[in-house]
């Protein structure tokens, strides 16, 4: 579990640094020579540099950014305050260049008890609080899971990179709108199902696409443990595992997917 959680955790990272990067590389695409030199004749004639042309400098100049390109750490919120939440800190704070800065709790008490074990500096208590902090970079939610949709778009809004637990939403309407607004916010968004991140898996893979057992035409799973739904069906807690894993393995690697249902077809037992 920890070292696949940390696969999952570094992976993310990765992710998120590089459209950081590509951000900030578009940004200075687009900014004109002559803009720096009227900038930089303006400094020479003796006005100060305004406020904003000081942030244009320094975005668009190679030598003002060379500390910036440096890679800094990724900060992290932490939205609910559960055992699962507990895991992934402990993870966390195993990986390079990343900072547990922020939880949020349905209460301060919460956010407290949870920041004090795990020495997290900013404990709010509400989920809005925590999302809203202009030093976080992600959110992990670890929310009840019918809150998940909720929090990972409230994260979003708020300019967040997400990370959000298994499962990500009820039905395939409500995760579309989740999608949807990542993409249209340009943000990133990963659904924790931490066993894509097995090495058994990539095994797995490599014998389905050798050939070795034929053309895989069904396969069936089981979770085999006896797991509480929770706040939500047994399907969306723990079923999840087998669902993913049965389309996983029976799709097309080669093939993004679409929206026209003919992908693999999961039923249950």
């Amino acid at each position: 579990y920890p070292s696949a959680c940390r696969r999952l955790g570094a992976s993310l990272a990765h992710a998120f640094g590089l459209r950081r990067r590509r951000a900030r590389a578009e940004r200075e695409r687009g900014k004109g020579g002559a803009g720096n030199r009227q900038q930089s004749l303006s400094h020479r004639r003796g006005r100060p540099r305004t406020e904003q042309e000081e942030e244009e400098r320094r975005r668009s100049c190679p030598a003002a950014t060379m500390a910036e390109s440096t890679p800094r750490n990724v900060r992290w919120a932490i939205l609910g305050t559960g055992s699962i939440a507990n895991d992934m800190v402990q993870i966390l704070k195993q990986l390079p260049r990343t900072e547990v800065l922020a939880v949020g709790s349905r209460s301060v008490e919460g956010a407290k008890r949870f920041g004090d074990r795990w020495g997290i500096p900013r404990q709010y208590g509400s989920y809005e609080e925590a999302a809203s902090d202009k030093d976080v970079d992600v959110c992990y939610i670890a929310t009840p899971s019918l809150r998940h949709p909720q929090d990972s778009l409230l994260a979003m809004k708020n300019g967040k990179a997400v990370l959000c637990e298994k499962s990500m939403a009820p039905d395939a309407k409500i995760a579309r709108e989740v999608l949807d607004a990542a993409k249209n916010s340009n943000l990133l968004f990963v659904h924790g199902v931490w066993s894509r991140f097995f090495p058994a898996m990539k095994k797995i893979r490599q014998i389905i696409e050798s050939g070795e057992i034929g053309t895989v035409r069904s396969a069936r799973a089981s979770f085999c443990q006896n797991d509480g739904a929770g706040s939500c069906s047994a399907l969306l807690e723990t079923g999840i595992y087998c669902a993913q894993f049965l389309q996983w393995a029976l799709e097309d690697p080669n093939d993004p997917g679409s929206d026209s249902g003919d992908g693999p077809v999961v039923r249950g037992a």
